[in-house]
């Protein structure tokens, strides 16, 4: 317990608190003509997309955010060859925000934003025309610093007023953006050069470890490599070549305090030369790191004066708790009936394409649980055709967490699928993939902090008065000390009650007035 005068500088300061925490969509759809020097549309057989990390800007009342999205396209040529293409587009999405009455510097805003791209549908309007629609997904929390102050009103002596002190976790978030960096690697083929052609590329960065480090925030993973090649000096179906290519990349950080980290890295470009005895290839990845740390928070919940009758109002104060922040990864092995997916008893496999989608993260007790679907796109070649079937499955990873966690949580998460395999035997298809996730997970909770105290006319006390107190079982000594005006350090004193104890354990009270 504590008066006025004797408060702590940061009681009811928060760091960072939440003035903004919501999922954000934007749709997209945009006309495509392809260069001239590429074949013609015959049948469109997949569309994939990618969003580049956003890049964020605030003002005094909104927040926007800029990336690019990446659209890979497979298709089947007029010639009857299969051929791919990337195009590109800008997502842009704005939030208004909130900083409401306690907010203490607007301009001091931190931004945690991850994107994803979902419901990818592209139709031909042309030989050379594609129209592409897709709807992009960004959960964005941006914390600012809030006082929660109670206003006073009245005559009043702050070496009278008796203040009830708690304290409630909350969250310490960064984000780090690091500086894009150069990975090499030459994939040595049997092939000429001159027949060799890639249809299409598909390079996902997985974080398979994210520490901290006196350096910084030190990533290191992998970037899974698929390239779908056609030898067009043969006439066999085009083939796949897979590679793990490592990477480790330090993005620097300013806060020194000790935290949980996840991370995600993104692929910016791909550069592929088809050269003889192989392909070299040169990608430029960025890496994004989410930082999660807490501290303890005081706040003044209630208050009294011991001279004068005093009025209280207490209002919920939002706060954002720390769950974990964390980096998995989870292998996904399924088998399909081919009657059930539509598919044929005889065909051959091209290409199979995963499309994961968080649906829920939940938290029970000390666990939390990812779910989702991974929505397949198969492409086989049957009696002569290039095909497609799509089909369907969820997908389940539970994860540790440090603390039991009552309270219903939030998360900005990402998930990206890579190594997806599949194989037709007898009458089953049997697939697998590697799923990755990058979750920072935290509970948006409130408590209840004094708004305002109003003190009215001085207490009517006949000073040298006794009175015998007999409390209810379980009664605090804040609300005897709160009903009679007395400061609970003198309750203690007359009644002999050890400092540690807030409780009353004894039948009845003395209380010299």
């Amino acid at each position: 317990m504590n008066n006025f005068n004797d408060l702590p500088n940061n009681v009811g300061y928060f760091r960072q608190n939440a003035v903004f925490n919501e999922a954000v969509y934007t749709e997209l759809n945009s006309d495509f003509t392809l260069p001239d020097y590429q074949p013609e549309i015959r049948k469109l057989l997949n569309v994939s997309a990618q969003c580049s990390p956003p890049r964020k800007y605030v003002t005094a009342s909104e927040l926007h955010t800029e990336s690019e999205v990446r659209y890979k396209i497979l298709y089947l040529g007029t010639d009857g060859s299969l051929y791919g293409i990337t195009l590109t587009d800008k997502c842009e999405i704005s939030a208004t925000l909130d900083f409401g009455a306690y907010c203490v510097n607007p301009d001091d805003v931190t931004v945690l934003c991850m994107q994803s791209i979902d419901a990818e549908t592209a139709r031909v309007q042309g030989p050379r025309k594609i129209n592409v629609h897709s709807r992009v997904t960004c959960k964005i929390l941006a914390l600012s610093p809030v006082l929660y102050a109670p206003s006073v009103s009245g005559a009043h002596d702050p070496a009278c007023t008796e203040s009830l002190l708690e304290r409630t976790q909350s969250v310490l978030a960064e984000e780090y953006v690091g500086e894009p960096f150069a990975l090499t690697e030459f994939i040595p083929l049997d092939y000429s050069a001159e027949s060799l052609r890639i249809i299409k590329s598909s390079a996902c960065a997985a974080v398979n470890e994210c520490t901290l480090t006196s350096d910084g925030i030190n990533i290191r993973g992998e970037v899974h490599l698929r390239l779908l090649l056609s030898n067009d000096g043969d006439v066999s179906l085009p083939t796949s070549v897979v590679r793990r290519i490592p990477f480790s990349s330090t993005v620097a950080r300013e806060s020194a305090d000790s935290a949980e980290c996840s991370a995600a890295c993104f692929v910016l470009d791909e550069n592929y030369a088809v050269d003889e005895g192989g392909i070299g290839v040169q990608l430029t990845l960025c890496a994004t790191a989410y930082l999660q740390g807490a501290e303890s928070v005081p706040y003044v919940a209630d208050a009294y004066s011991t001279e004068r009758e005093c009025t209280c109002k207490s209002e919920e104060a939002d706060v954002i708790r720390p769950i974990r922040a964390f980096c998995a990864g989870l292998s996904v092995n399924e088998i399909f009936p081919l009657k059930d997916v539509g598919l044929p008893q005889k065909l051959e496999i091209i290409e199979l394409f995963v499309s994961p989608q968080i649906a829920e993260i939940s938290a029970e007790q000390s666990r939390i649980t990812v779910r989702g679907s991974c929505f397949y796109r198969l492409i086989y070649f049957s009696d002569g055709e290039y095909l497609s079937a799509d089909f369907s499955a969820p997908f389940k990873y539970d994860a540790d967490c440090p603390n039991t966690v009552s309270e219903p949580i939030c998360a900005i998460a990402c998930v990206c699928a890579h190594s997806a395999r599949a194989r037709a035997d007898a009458d089953r298809l049997y697939t697998d993939c590697e799923l990755h996730f990058s979750v920072f997970a935290y509970a948006s909770a409130s408590v209840n902090a004094l708004s305002e105290i109003c003190y009215g006319d001085k207490r009517e006390i006949s000073k040298g008065e006794t009175v015998l107190c007999y409390p209810q079982r379980g009664a605090s000594l804040w609300e005897i000390g709160k009903r009679y005006g007395a400061k609970v350090e003198t309750l203690k004193k007359q009644n002999s009650i050890p400092d540690a104890e807030q409780t009353v354990s004894k039948k009845y009270l003395v209380i010299r007035i």
